[in-house]
């Protein structure tokens, strides 16, 4: 599992396969019960709880956080490194915006701040490599209220 997110107030544990496709039905959020992750012991299975199908393959989510309601899920796919919106009750897939990176730069994780009625923020940390280093920095997204 390449990401989790956590709804603490529902209870609920979100995520998805990395490689998405139609064809191999793995075009669906997993939601898992927050309440089995603490109690299992060790080393048991995990039910699922339920599936979620997308309304589009979501494929190369680096994470992803919930806000209002809503998974926003930040990708990396090569030409498309983008915030989507995921509506987790129903699977519907929303281009938010396109993220401000060099190409080469690798998107990872994301999370939220929720600012009450003027809206959000979203925190992304990336990874860019320069001439001779590697390092990592956080860019800023505001939500609409």
């Amino acid at each position: 599992v390449p990401w989790v997110a956590v709804d603490a107030a529902a209870g609920l544990v979100y995520a998805a396969a990395w490689n998405q496709d139609t064809a191999g039905s793995t075009d669906r959020l997993v939601v898992f019960s927050l309440n089995d992750l603490r109690t299992l012991p060790a080393g048991s299975p995990l039910p699922v709880r339920r599936t979620v199908k997308l309304s589009r393959p979501l494929s190369r989510i680096q994470g992803a956080t919930l806000l209002r309601g809503s998974l926003y899920a930040s990708v990396d796919i090569s030409g498309d490194k983008s915030v989507y919106a995921i509506d987790p009750a129903t699977g519907a897939v929303t281009w938010e915006f396109a993220q401000d990176v060099e190409p080469g730069d690798e998107t990872e994780g994301i999370t939220a701040l929720d600012l009450g009625p003027s809206g959000g923020q979203l925190h992304i940390l990336n990874v860019g490599s320069g001439w001779k280093s590697v390092f990592l920095y956080l860019q800023h997204y505001a939500t609409a209220g």
